[in-house]
């Protein structure tokens, strides 16, 4: 997976130690953030990140498998 620069995104990632790849997240600039490492996982058999992201009144988690 090779990642593009997108004007007002960020690039979450975690990069793969299997030869199946990586997993990724484009999030809006304008919204707050973070990764969250204590939930992303990476095995041979599957990859997964999670984000957290919220503006100034909700919360929701973002998971990619």
């Amino acid at each position: 997976m090779s990642n593009h620069n997108l004007e007002g995104y960020y690039f979450y990632h975690r990069d793969s130690h299997t030869l199946a790849g990586r997993v990724g997240l484009y999030v809006n600039s304008s919204l707050a953030a973070n990764c969250r490492d204590d939930m992303t996982n990476s095995t041979d058999d599957f990859e997964t990140i999670w984000v957290e992201i919220s503006n100034n009144k909700d919360k929701v988690m973002v998971g990619v498998v």
